[in-house]
């Protein structure tokens, strides 16, 4: 008991003045030790936030939480929300933390809203071999999800599209409508389509925006050190998890395609030829006896990806 003593007070005493935060703060942490604060995520299909191949949460935002699990004690537990529980929430104003959702007026009055790092531009997916002049979408079977953030976009800036027709969700982004030719053409956010399935065109007259955190204003003092562990969190730091990240990620999106079994059945391995020339920072450079730099980096998630050993060679 007097070690578990002693390590809560280092942890608040130390790390925390170290941070740079303030006595209320200090003792709101300490007050909260034993509180378990919920993170629901709602559709957490980008690799900022995702469930991996065994259902379990990972990306950027795991490793952020983690941070300031470590750093203060608090505790937290995520879990992934439908969209009708992340609706009903949000109506109701409950839940400590809820990811990836818009921000309204209406919601502002129960939250107080982070941007998150998961940005997007408003626009129209069609098929590739579909011709879609985004300037004439009164032509065309155009669908959206009546329920999202897009809704709200397309009221707003387009409020004389009236040609829009309202389709489910069904977990994928209303992808499914395009692919069984329920509609020409769908409205969506620019991060939906990870692989580049389909082709996109945005509004020019809509502004980039981005994903939310919201964080319910019941914890005033948790949103400030959420706050301040954002400014904490570097660049670096994101870079580096993202570098790790990415080759479980992708592996996990192509998991349904033949891809990467046709490439593991026809190679053994991956040849690299490197030309003879000087080095070219950052993308390529000789470092202690290895090559380094942007391209090498790539290579590494490839192998990673599809389980292949990169193999350089000179001819």
């Amino acid at each position: 008991m007097l070690l578990k003593l002693l390590i809560s007070f280092l942890i608040i005493y130390i790390n925390i003045f170290s941070i740079n935060f303030s006595t209320e703060e200090i003792n709101w942490i300490k007050d909260n030790q034993n509180t378990t604060f919920t993170i629901n995520a709602y559709n957490p299909k980008h690799i900022y936030l995702y469930e991996n191949e065994a259902g379990v949460l990972s990306g950027v935002y795991i490793n952020f939480f983690e941070k300031i699990s470590k750093e203060t004690g608090l505790n937290f537990k995520f879990q992934t929300l439908k969209r009708d529980d992340m609706l009903n929430l949000l109506a109701k104003g409950e839940g400590d933390i809820i990811f990836n959702v818009s921000k309204s007026i209406n919601r502002q009055k129960n939250y107080n809203f982070l941007p998150t790092l998961n940005s997007y531009t408003l626009g129209v997916y069609y098929k590739n071999e579909t011709l879609i002049d985004i300037k004439y979408l009164e032509k065309y079977k155009v669908g959206m999800i009546p329920t999202s953030s897009d809704s709200l976009m397309i009221n707003q800036f387009y409020p004389h599209l009236d040609n829009i027709v309202s389709i489910a969700d069904n977990g994928n982004f209303g992808f499914w409508a395009l692919e069984n030719n329920t509609i020409d053409a769908l409205i969506g956010k620019s991060s939906n389509d990870i692989l580049k399935t389909y082709k996109f065109t945005p509004f020019e007259n809509v502004p980039p925006s981005q994903l939310w955190m919201a964080v319910n204003k019941n914890h005033p003092t948790l949103e400030k050190i959420i706050t301040k562990f954002k400014l904490e969190f570097s660049t670096k730091e994101v870079a580096d998890i993202l570098k790790n990240e990415r080759p479980y990620f992708y592996r996990q999106l192509l998991s349904n395609q033949q891809l990467l079994a046709r490439i593991k059945r026809r190679y053994s391995n991956i040849k690299v030829l490197i030309p003879d020339i000087d080095d070219m920072l950052p993308i390529f450079y000789r470092s202690k006896n290895k090559y380094s730099g942007y391209i090498i980096d790539r290579l590494e998630e490839l192998s990673k990806l599809t389980g292949l050993p990169i193999i350089f060679t000179w001819d």
